[in-house]
């Protein structure tokens, strides 16, 4: 399986008043875990998708930016850039740079999920207590001409991309920490 895991990391951070994918968790930026739980859980290409007024503040060792052209365009644009930019790769893995809690054990069951999947699918995305989880989905490249429609008639979001695909929807506990995101302060579960 030929996949790329990307980690967005281009938002505006505006709801939780400062940049948080610069915040730490145990001494390790935001950003770092996301980059760690692809590592460590299996997936060897992992790339950040930033802007050019984010990426001087990313220390990442070996790790390569992917740098949107235009900023704060959303995961659909930043998806789309991804995918444009790994023109070889088949399977994009994509995590938000604000899940601190996110562990390699979550990569190593949806990537054993896309291995033994039976159908061809689009997209492998989780829900967790009944929420799709399209920022910790994995994408096929055969979905950009889908994608570039969509930004062609400017949607910005995830939904409609995920209505537009043949998905496997692949559960997990609703309590499952690897979905934590931290958008304001008062997020922090511990």
């Amino acid at each position: 399986m030929d996949t790329a895991g990307v980690v967005l990391a281009g938002g505006k951070s505006s709801r939780y008043g400062k940049q948080k994918i610069l915040e730490t968790h145990h001494g390790i930026p935001f950003y770092e875990h996301s980059i760690r739980a692809f590592t460590q859980g299996g997936i060897s290409s992992v790339y950040v998708v930033t802007n050019n007024e984010l990426s001087g503040f990313l220390c990442l060792s070996g790790i390569p930016l992917i740098i949107e052209e235009t900023m704060h365009e959303g995961p659909l644009y930043a998806l789309a850039t991804a995918m444009r930019t790994l023109q070889e790769t088949e399977w994009i893995f994509l995590l938000p740079a604000d899940v601190p809690y996110v562990q390699p054990s979550f990569i190593e069951t949806m990537a054993d999920v896309i291995t033994h999947a039976r159908k061809e699918v689009d997209a492998f995305i989780p829900i967790t207590g009944g929420k799709q989880q399209p920022l910790h989905g994995v994408y096929h490249r055969r979905s950009l001409h889908v994608i570039e429609d969509l930004l062609n008639q400017n949607y910005k979001s995830m939904k409609p991309l995920i209505a537009a695909l043949h998905v496997h929807f692949q559960p997990f506990p609703q309590n499952q920490l690897d979905f934590i995101n931290i958008n304001h302060a008062e997020d922090w579960p511990y």
